[in-house]
């Protein structure tokens, strides 16, 4: 007759035992206690089972439990912190998230300058980026962006004289700027802050989520007992005390639950930038949500592959004797077991056609195969550079027209950087500009490479080019398609006119090019005229060789 009975093992884990023989609890502990393997399912059945509350709220100061296996670590969570936390973890882990993170990185961010249309302001501007370390900032702002479709940038401000740098006597002579300039930016953990107030028009604010200890130095930087923490003194102007209901909803809405502390933060030197938020949304949803999903599927298949090749490295040895026609006898099977024994110090078998000696493994036919991987990092690849997904097909599969979707990219790159630079403008250039009389002109901001452009097209470049010659389009626009700077390129040519030019003298190409457009336009061979249609081909089609047949249909003769 079963007998249960419940006992607590070495590690303080309750285990419930089915008893089928005459054993006592003490008889089964000390046998089970004695095998590690037992430690180790305990605490496997310990990560499986329902989340008691003390899990839950470790799992909200870190990061989530995993289960066995971690099989929980990519499940969609409800609350905006712990999805920032998933967000994370997958960009820290995951290779096609952290690659997509770091090609977009590169691809949208070279150098970044302002332009005002004066010499001497746009380059104090430059002394200034330069100094705030904004290239370095720029790509801080787009990882948080990625990760978490929204950042929180603070500045604080101090007063600094500038003098135009540049080439030559003629510059070195001009005038100096007194400004009041940012002295550095920084980016704040998005855990540690949050909208509250009013979001109707734009009124909310940003506050400070700080613990018990860090709100009492506040408090006292406030009521001015210590005047020495100049960052605090800037950032932070007073506590916020939410109402019972706003606190509960905050909660239900972020997960944090140490909320009776918070500190509104200075508008003017703290702001946000998010993804494309509706008025009434407290955040931005976290576009890598969409992801999750896959991220987990991803992970199970890794963890089935996983075990499958460490339980290669184990096999069973089966070894048969006889057949339906003579079957094994006890003497034999006998002598086999003895056999068997020896075998694994002398790996000598000797048997007639009755013995079989079968290996057993696990089928790893599957294992490792790209195809099960396949379709689910080419749905995750199209959803972080948002491209389009279509039937079985997606971002470099054979059914993509790769030219279309290489735009698709970069104008969606494109977008997200032309809403931090309008974000900049708003929150940091302009603020400075009105605040200093000595600065005339109103800045905005350029970035290197202008277009992000993923493909060529020679025709784009060829129209640039025509637009120059006719005097549409400034040297310096033309020169940014290229990605080089017009100034810099003023410094090389003057070198290079007062030490090389003598000898290296490039010829006269403004008669030649103006022929060329005309050329162009005005008619002329298979592959230039402009009545040709296949003179506008991205990839024109070649010239016909002597050896083409007339009249064949790859040729070119109509």
């Amino acid at each position: 007759m079963s007998e249960e009975s419940e006992w607590t093992s070495a590690d303080g884990e309750t285990v419930q035992v089915i008893s089928e023989v005459n054993l006592n609890d003490e008889q089964y502990q000390a046998a089970l206690n004695s095998r590690a393997e037992f430690a180790t399912m305990s605490g496997w059945v310990r990560s499986t089972q329902a989340p008691t509350q003390a899990s839950l709220q470790n799992n909200a100061r870190n990061q989530r439990s995993g289960g066995l296996l971690a099989r929980d670590r990519y499940v969609t969570p409800e609350k905006i912190f712990e999805q920032f936390k998933v967000a994370r973890l997958a960009a820290e882990n995951d290779d096609i998230v952290l690659n997509s993170l770091a090609t977009t990185e590169a691809l949208v961010f070279n150098k970044v300058r302002v332009e005002c249309g004066d010499d001497d302001e746009e380059n104090i501007w430059d002394q200034i980026l330069r100094d705030i370390r904004m290239d370095a900032h720029l790509r801080e702002m787009w990882r948080e962006l990625f990760i978490y479709n929204q950042y929180y940038l603070a500045t604080i401000l101090g007063n600094k004289t500038y003098k135009v740098e540049g080439i030559g006597t003629q510059r070195a002579r001009r005038k100096t700027f007194d400004l009041l300039v940012p002295r550095a930016l920084s980016l704040l953990d998005p855990l540690k802050v949050i909208p509250v107030g009013d979001f109707l028009f734009d009124q909310d604010n940003l506050a400070y989520i700080s613990n018990r200890d860090e709100g009492v130095s506040i408090d006292d930087v406030i009521a001015g007992k210590n005047t020495s923490d100049q960052v605090v003194t800037s950032l932070i102007t007073s506590r916020y005390v939410p109402s019972r209901s706003e606190a509960h909803h905050l909660e239900e809405v972020t997960g944090a639950t140490n909320l009776t502390d918070l500190f509104l933060l200075n508008p003017a030197l703290v702001w946000r930038h998010t993804g494309t938020r509706a008025s009434y949304a407290r955040f931005a949803d976290v576009s890598m949500k969409s992801i999750f999903e896959l991220l987990d599927l991803k992970r199970q298949l890794r963890q089935n592959d996983r075990a499958h090749l460490i339980g290669s490295t184990n096999f069973i040895v089966l070894i048969r004797k006889g057949d339906k026609d003579r079957p094994a006898t006890n003497a034999e099977l006998a002598s086999l077991n003895n056999s068997a024994q020896m075998v694994g110090r002398t790996p000598l078998l000797i048997g007639d056609h009755r013995l079989s000696v079968d290996i057993i493994t696990p089928d790893m036919d599957d294992t490792l195969d790209p195809k099960r991987y396949n379709n689910i990092d080419s749905r995750i690849t199209a959803s972080l550079y948002h491209i389009f997904h279509i039937g079985g097909f997606s971002a470099g599969a054979s059914g993509d027209d790769s030219l279309k979707l290489a735009r698709v990219i970069a104008r969606g790159l494109e977008s997200r950087r032309q809403m931090i630079k309008e974000n900049l403008e708003q929150h940091l250039l302009i603020p400075i500009f009105e605040a200093n009389d000595a600065l005339k002109c109103k800045p905005r901001l350029e970035f290197t490479p202008r277009n992000v452009s993923l493909d060529f097209d020679p025709n784009f470049l060829q129209t640039m080019l025509d637009l120059y010659s006719d005097g549409a389009i400034s040297r310096e626009t033309i020169l940014g398609v290229v990605d080089h700077e017009q100034e810099e390129e003023f410094a090389r040519r003057t070198i290079e006119k007062e030490r090389y030019d003598t000898i290296m003298k490039p010829r006269d190409t403004s008669q030649t090019l103006a022929s060329k457009t005309a050329g162009r336009r005005q008619g002329g061979n298979a592959n230039g005229g402009g009545n040709n249609p296949d003179s506008r081909r991205s990839n024109p089609i070649p010239r016909r060789s002597d050896n083409d047949i007339p009249g064949d249909s790859d040729s070119n003769d109509q």
